[in-house]
């Protein structure tokens, strides 16, 4: 996965997956609801898309359990009325929630990277969303981060679709091009608010395929032909669409 600054909305089960796992994956926890918001470029040095998009807002349950959430898929449609996807550019975020505090550190890691010659460990949000175009912040939803989450809360509802697999909340931003090794991953769903997120997946059992190498907000530059010999399905997911794994 690459990308510039971004903000995420996922969720996991508790079972193991039935379907392909998500090959690349900052998330190794369970139980996930991510909100990403992410800064990116158009189509993708890779150029193709071989996960399907589906419209679900018409699915209904039975054809969701039954069918659709068998194998990875981009869901359109159920972000329609999100207040965030107006609300969570860089500028109006950080201007509506700039001044909530963070903890620099809390019990998930550091989070936040001071600049030589900065100090303290209460950071305004303002300055995480000043400092993401050269970081990435995940920002769980515990009781130490309570207050920009439960902010946040009203930019965005879980679809009915997905009431039964959402768990946890997670944000997730930052703008610098990066990528994370191809993991196991459990069931989840992650729905892009701003910008565009790459996502390189295989099938769980599958060999490991090599890394996605990705330095520009392009993403890894291989082709169709060649991630299909590792067994690599690839898109990159745009504003208002969810992934499902």
């Amino acid at each position: 996965r690459a990308g510039p600054a971004r903000m995420t909305a996922a969720a996991r089960r508790r079972q193991p997956p039935r379907s392909p796992a998500p090959a690349v994956s900052l998330f190794s926890n369970p139980l996930l609801l991510l909100l990403p918001l992410l800064l990116l470029g158009a189509r993708g040095a890779s150029g193709f898309c071989n996960i399907p998009r589906i419209q679900a807002r018409n699915l209904t349950f039975a054809e969701w359990e039954g069918r659709v959430s068998k194998a990875p898929v981009i869901l359109t449609d159920l972000t329609d009325g999100w207040p965030a996807l107006a609300k969570w550019d860089k500028a109006t975020f950080g201007s509506l929630y700039g001044d909530l505090v963070l903890p620099r550190t809390s019990s998930t890691g550091t989070h936040f990277l001071l600049p030589p010659g900065e100090a303290g460990e209460a950071i305004p949000l303002r300055r995480y969303v000043d400092m993401s175009e050269g970081q990435h912040f995940i920002i769980y939803d515990h009781a130490e981060t309570a207050g920009i989450m439960n902010a946040i809360r009203g930019d965005y509802a879980l679809p009915s679709l997905l009431q039964t697999s959402s768990l946890e909340t997670i944000l997730s931003f930052g703008g610098a091009p990066q990528g994370a090794s191809f993991q196991r991953h459990q069931v989840a769903w992650l729905a892009t608010v701003y910008g565009r997120k790459h996502w390189y997946m295989a099938h769980p059992n599958a060999r490991k395929p090599p890394e996605p190498v990705c330095r520009t907000h392009a993403g890894d530059g291989r082709g169709e032909a060649e991630w299909g010999r590792h067994g690599v399905v690839y898109c990159a997911v745009g504003p208002g669409e969810i992934l499902w794994v």
